[in-house]
């Protein structure tokens, strides 16, 4: 396990943190395409003695990768509303293009709309009067691990969006406008870079509103006000000056009539650099993958192959803006407010303020607590992105094919994963491929939380068919199940049966260390409880969200249900058109009871039934039934394979037809 998991530091040295490039996505893939293909050959020992020239290989190779000069392009960015925005950045615009702003904003700014976008404001004054921003630079998520003045340190420059552009500024509940999705895509902006001599004879092409500065020395951003900007001809294209030390851009946009577009089409040395350190870097893993394991192209690398390709057509069917860019979540929704609370997180971490970041933005915990702490973690990794749970989404078709292989035979599981990717006709019952993409397309924590339980079953699944289960996954089990809890607490039931099998398992075959290693890990469950008594000096044990259970007296206020409301709860739990939902949960109930089962199997059966038994009390479908559904059908596919169910109904069906012959 640490052998494999030492690869991704090794990349993360040869890529440089964040992973936020697309071509980083799939090597990364290619990293988890050949872990799950490979089985280890040595042990550190015998690494140690018989691989030194190896290790010594990679260890040069990352130090050379490391040695080639890097492109850096200093860029500072922010939105901005009103006047009173702009006046904080003042410094930073030269008087000529301060000007151009302001005539365009008052020309283009469609206020009207702005005020029925949201309800906070609701006449001029109040827009003119708020203070949005209270620095002159947004913060960056990409820049955590840079040493930069401003917002972050590029690369590249390629958009003509501001989801390419990747302004996360924007996707701040500040800009929550419940009422138009659309106007959150195109607030106006402004940009500025500054671009080493380094990149000389590179040209740039053009949209919109851009201005252009050549200097032979480098020059900090707030003293920029007083240089000569000439403006850049609407849509054309020119190349970078070679007699100038650094060339400095500075372009804006108000909304999608005069949108801003830029593409730095880079010399050959720039490109070379970048092509030699990828090399180098495949190269390094390759390497290390055929010296230290034994690669085989078998099932596990063709149906994780099959899982990474899906998820990501699927994701760019969805959006390509969570593939390509940054997707700006509806206003209102509980993306925004994720992804706003784990960029706070970061930039808390950034700056030092350690407490503020373990707040999480609540004193007390409403919303689902984890996906923030996750967001925030993906944002340190990925940067201004994504792209860290698009790539953990891709691990739920493997791993379904994985449980079912263990759970009836390979057959069966390759005809169920097909189904599960490509054929979703099982859908309604959390079985379709294409719901999790779309719920992580709106940053919700199902899909991540329903992963983790997948990988916990898979686990138990293993040990039970006599893998040995060591410390430290003893330890990584533990934390899953307590994970899949924080980021969804109505999952309890589930995580805590699972725990109490592992414990039941481990206690009869002695692993006394593992127990108490799996049982320290799940203490991790309790974060929330200690998050909101710490910050909020309250005894709640994951969140204070009363509006969601059904028979309370607010969530009675907020849905005004009437005297019917135990019928409307059973039909919205299950509709009349999805009866076979029904027939399952009999006939496993039926053969549960009937025969004897195995110890898993009446876990399962009371994850099963207690995540039924939440459903009832509180959102009884759409998402929040994806994990109850899903339980059933994993239980109803291993109980018609313990019975023989299918080739005794084949067999019944065949005696009908001879004799009616």
């Amino acid at each position: 396990m640490f052998l494999k998991a030492f690869i991704f530091i090794i990349i993360s040295i040869n890529l440089n943190l964040p992973f936020n490039d697309k071509v980083n996505i799939f090597i990364i893939g290619l990293v988890i395409l050949l872990i799950v293909s490979s089985s280890k050959t040595l042990s550190w020992k015998e690494i140690y003695l018989k691989k030194k020239f190896i290790i010594f290989i990679v260890v040069i190779l990352s130090i050379v990768n490391l040695l080639i000069p890097k492109f850096n392009i200093e860029e500072a960015h922010s939105i901005f509303l009103n006047k009173n925005d702009l006046k904080i950045s003042k410094d930073y615009i030269p008087q000529k293009i301060y000007n151009y702003i302001n005539r365009d904003y008052v020309n283009n700014f469609d206020i009207q709309r702005f005020l029925k976008s949201n309800h906070k404001y609701n006449k001029k004054d109040d827009l003119y009067n708020e203070n949005f921003i209270d620095k002159p630079f947004a913060f960056s998520t990409d820049s955590f691990f840079q040493k930069n003045k401003y917002s972050r340190n590029v690369n590249k420059i390629n958009f003509s969006s501001r989801e390419d552009l990747r302004i996360g500024q924007i996707n701040q509940l500040k800009y929550n406008l419940t009422y138009d999705k659309e106007l959150r895509r195109i607030l106006p902006f402004f940009i500025i870079y500054e671009i080493p001599q380094i990149a000389k004879k590179s040209k740039i092409c053009v949209k919109g509103n851009l201005f252009i500065h050549n200097s032979k020395e480098r020059i900090n951003f707030e003293k920029l006000n007083d240089k000569n900007f000439a403006k850049i001809k609407k849509n054309g294209c020119f190349n970078l000056s070679s007699n100038s030390q650094y060339t400095y851009l500075f372009g804006y946009s108000i909304n999608e009539k005069d949108n801003l577009s830029i593409k730095l089409y880079k010399n050959l040395e720039l490109k070379l650099r970048i092509l030699i350190k990828y090399l180098i870097t495949t190269i390094i893993i390759l390497t290390y993958f055929y010296s230290f394991f034994k690669i085989k192209l078998s099932y596990n690398f063709y149906i994780y192959l099959i899982s990474f390709i899906s998820t990501l057509l699927l994701t760019l069917i969805r959006d390509n803006n969570l593939f390509h860019g940054l997707r700006y979540f509806r206003g209102g929704a509980d993306g925004l407010l994720h992804y706003s609370y784990g960029n706070n997180i970061v930039e808390h971490i950034y700056n030092g303020n350690f407490n503020l970041a373990l707040r999480g933005g609540e004193n007390i915990f409403y919303f689902m607590p984890g996906l923030r702490y996750f967001s925030a973690l993906n944002n340190i990794i990925f940067g201004e992105t994504v792209l860290g749970y698009l790539l953990l989404c891709s691990l739920i078709p493997y791993l379904i094919f994985k449980i079912f292989e263990k759970l009836a035979n390979r057959r069966y599981a390759l005809i169920l994963f097909i189904s599960f990717v490509f054929f979703p006709i099982f859908e309604n019952i959390g079985f379709g491929h294409f719901n999790y993409v779309w719920q992580f397309a709106r940053y919700h924590a199902e899909s991540l939380s329903i992963l983790f339980i997948l990988f916990s079953i898979y686990c138990a699944l293993k040990i039970k068919q006599g893998d040995k289960c060591s410390n430290t996954q003893a330890l990584i089990i533990g934390l899953i199940l307590s994970s899949a809890v924080f980021l969804r607490p109505n999952f309890i039931p589930t995580s805590s049966f699972l725990l109490l099998y592992f414990m039941i398992f481990l206690y009869k075959n002695k692993y006394f260390s593992q127990l108490l290693l799996i049982l320290f890990g799940f203490t991790f469950v309790f974060s929330s409880l200690f998050h909101n008594f710490y910050f909020g000096n309250v005894i709640e044990l994951f969140t204070h969200s009363g509006a969601h259970f059904v028979f309370t007296d607010l969530f009675q206020n907020y849905n005004n249900p009437d005297s019917n409301l135990v019928i409307k709860q059973l039909l919205k739990w299950n509709p009349l058109y999805n009866i076979h939902r029904l027939f399952m949960l009999i006939i496993i109930t039926y053969y549960i009871f009937k025969n004897k089962q195995t110890l898993l199997n009446y876990i399962l059966m009371a994850c099963c039934i207690s995540q039924h038994a939440v459903l009832l009390i509180t959102h009884p479908d759409s998402r929040y039934a994806y994990l109850a559904w899903l339980l059933t059908f994993i239980l109803f596919i291993k109980i018609i394979y313990d019975e023989k169910l299918i080739i005794k109904m084949h067999s019944l069906i065949k005696k009908k037809l001879y004799k009616q012959i």
